[in-house]
This record gives structure tokens, sequence and C-alpha cells, in this order.
């Protein structure tokens, strides 16, 4: 028949050494079985590899032996594209760049030496197709239209071949030798990183440390300091006293109750930074964290003529209530101290299908545009609230966009001067609200 015919051609000019040239291009009869074949047993061979690289993840496997791998997937990968190479005109095949993709992908994962042993096992394929094309061995193909440069099958051009092997195993080695200059500088800048990382954590621990133990130190003579100022306060009320020393007894007072404050934000905070949310994480009802912060902040509500307008519903979200608590607390007695008399805070607590909302708003004094981006700065104070307020710690919206962060929230500022401030919280919700809730007023 025709193809026993051809198979006999084949035979006798490769007995002279010599190779075929088959212009009929992409068109060959048999050439996209082969094509299709090879493409199968590419797949076939690469699904095996994706099953034993999921076999070793799941066991203890030394990195010898994932090197050992690694080496057996870039070996049977670079056999079977040789052969692609050699079916689709061999050193004139549009596919020789498929080489370099490997090269480069082998200077980014393994070590430079590795990557030289590659591009050398790489030359020697490609250049013994070429040279077993040359000698009749295996049959050259070449594919008008796709193949690149002249027909190398012509013994007068044996020597272009070898000069055009020649040229891409220098380009090949040269290849490797940028791309793993560039990924080990890559590396040595990813270890200098990983390094200064490093450092900073132990920084950021210290820290931590030193304010965990420097607030347990200071608490303790404090509360004993503002005891003792309190008796005596008590009895000076029972007696008639200068004027003047009074009010020094309540500005120690208020000045002590400041540091106080503070030592418990610095104790709230270096625990945020060090304990893990998830020992503590449960469902959590929002509406009685809500309603206790309340019940905390009403009387300082009414001393000051501030209205609070609540409109709260039933949600739930999974964290740890203590510092869901401390949450609340903070953006009311922000809102609170930063309202002038007669003022209005609104607080809404409402919910849809994939989070519990909540909403503080004030009428009070606002933030300044520029001073927005610093509000959730350690130890920040914007000048607005300095002036207003002289006391304070400037670790209140720290404490808070640190909650909501190890929440996965959100936490929305919207402020302008005298217009007063919208804090809006975003929280994963847990089970759904029993009613919807109604929108802040405008």
């Amino acid at each position: 028949g025709e193809h026993g015919s051809q198979a006999r051609l084949r035979l006798v000019l490769a007995g002279r050494r010599r190779c075929v040239w088959r212009p009929s291009g992409l068109g060959q009869p048999g050439l996209g079985r082969r094509l299709a074949v090879l493409a199968g047993v590419v797949g076939g061979y690469n699904l095996v590899f994706s099953i034993l690289d999921y076999l070793l993840r799941r066991t203890l496997v030394t990195r010898e032996k994932n090197i050992a791998f690694a080496w057996l997937q870039l070996v049977t990968d670079l056999f079977g594209l040789s052969w692609l190479v050699h079916l689709t005109g061999g050193i004139n095949s549009a596919l020789v760049i498929f080489y370099v993709i490997h090269l480069v992908v082998v200077s980014e994962l393994m070590r430079r030496w590795h990557s030289f042993a590659i591009a050398g096992l790489t030359c020697i394929l490609l250049d013994a197709v070429v040279a077993l094309e040359m000698s009749g061995v295996l049959i050259h193909y070449h594919y008008p239209g796709f193949s690149l440069g002249a027909d190398f099958s012509m013994p007068a051009l044996g020597g272009r071949a070898a000069l055009s092997c020649l040229v891409v195993n220098t380009a090949f080695f040269v290849t490797v030798h940028v791309a793993s200059s560039i990924s080990g500088r890559l590396r040595e800048r990813e270890a200098q990183i990983e390094h200064f990382n490093t450092e900073l954590m132990a920084v950021n621990e210290a820290k931590s440390q030193f304010m965990r133990i420097t607030s347990h130190e200071m608490r303790s003579p404090l509360q004993a300091i503002k005891g003792l100022l309190s008796l005596y306060q008590k009895k000076t009320m029972e007696v008639s006293i200068d004027p003047e020393y009074r009010d020094l007894l309540d500005r120690c007072n208020r000045r002590l109750t400041s540091v106080s404050q503070l030592i418990d934000d610095l104790l709230q905070y270096s625990r945020l930074q060090s304990v893990s949310i998830e020992d503590e994480i449960h469902s959590v009802a929002l509406l009685e964290i809500l309603d206790t912060a309340l019940e905390e902040f009403q009387p300082v509500a009414q001393t000051k003529e501030i209205h609070l307008a609540v409109e709260k519903n039933p949600c739930e979200v999974f964290g740890d209530s203590e510092q869901i608590l401390t949450l609340v607390r903070n953006l009311i007695s922000n809102a609170l101290r930063y309202t002038p008399a007669t003022g209005t805070v609104w607080i809404s607590l409402s919910g849809n299908g994939t989070e519990s909302v909540l909403r503080v708003r004030d009428s009070g004094i606002g933030i300044d545009p520029d001073s927005v981006r610093y509000v959730f700065d350690e130890f920040y104070r914007a000048p607005e609230a300095k002036q207003h307020e002289p006391g304070g710690t400037g670790l209140g919206l720290t404490l808070c966009k640190r909650i909501v962060e190890r929440h996965q929230g959100r936490i929305i500022l919207e402020s302008s001067p005298g217009q007063g401030t919208l804090f809006e919280i975003h929280l994963p919700r847990g089970s759904a609200p029993q009613s919807a809730g109604s929108p802040l007023p405008s």
C-alpha cells in the first residue's frame, strides 16, 4: 500500500544517509496522527506526575527527593519537547522557543548549577535531533510557512544547520545566565526582606512586652495613689478648705484618671498585638454588647445634656466579646467626648445577609480632612481634638481599627469640620437579625 511504499522509501534514503524533504506541509499524511499520539503521551505523563506530586505532598519527603522528582519531570518534558521539535522541523521548528521557556522556569525555581546542567542537557538533545536528521537516521520535516529558515535537509546546507545549533546553544546558556542572575538577586532581596521582617517582628514583640510589663508595674501604685486621693477628697468634703486646694485635688484626680486610661489602653493594645483571636472566638450577641455600653454611658450623656438616638436590632457575629465591647465603648465614648452640650449622638445596629453593621454618628466638632488619614495611627490626636479635650491617649481609634481587622471586618470613617463624624463598622454576621433595621437620620 501507499504507507508501505513510503516506509520502504524512507529506509532506502536512510541507508544513503539522506533526509527526506516533504513539502506537503502540515497536511502531510500521518503527521496529525503522530502529533495527536505525542500530545496524548505528554498529557498522560503530566497526569501521572500530578498524581505523584499530590501523593508526595501528603507524605514527609526530604528536599533531596523533591529535587530528584523535579529533575525527573524536567528531563521527561525535554525529551517530549525534543521529539515534538523533530516532528515540526528540527532546528527550523518554531517550537524551539519552548526550550527557552523551560530554561527560564528552571532558573527561577532551581539552583544555578542545576539550571546550567539543564541547559547542557537541552543543547545535547537538540543537537542530537539535528545530527540524526542530517545523518538520515531521522527524517527531516520542513513545512513552508511554519518551519523557520531554509530546508537543512540539503547536504550543502549542513554547515548552516551546525551554525544554527551553535547560535541556539549559545542563546540557551545566555538565557540561563541572565535568568539565574536575576533570580539570584531576587532571592537575596527576599532573604533580606525576610530577615528585616523577622527583626521588625522581634522589635514589635519587645515593644509589646515592654508595654505590658510597664503597664502592670505602673497600675498598682497608681491605683493606690488614686484610692488615697479619693479618700482625702471625701475627708475634705467634711471640712472647709481653700477652694484653690479643692480645685487642685480635682485636677490631680482627673490626671490620675487619664493616666489610668492610658495604661488600660496600653494593656489592651499589647494584648491585641500578641493574642490570637481564634482562642476566644464564639458567637457574640451585638445587641447585648450595645446595651451594656449604653448603660455605662447613659449617665455621661445625661450630664452633658446630649441626646442619644438609638435604633437597634438583634444581630450576631463571631468573635471575642471583650474586644467587641471595647470597640463599642471606644466609639460611643469618642462621640460623647467630642460632641458639645445639647448635641446628638445617633447609634444604629442593623444587618443584612452577610454582615452586621454598627453606625455611630455625632453632631460634634468633626475632623479636618488632613487629619482623617492619621486618626487610626498610634497615639495620634487631631489638633481640633486636642483643643476640645486636652486629655486623651490617642490609642482609642487605633484599638478600634485593630479589633475590626482581627474580626475580618471593615471600618469606614466620614467626617467634616463642624459637621460631626460617622464611624461605620461592618463585621461578618452570625445568625440573621429578627427585624430589619432603619437607616440613620440624614
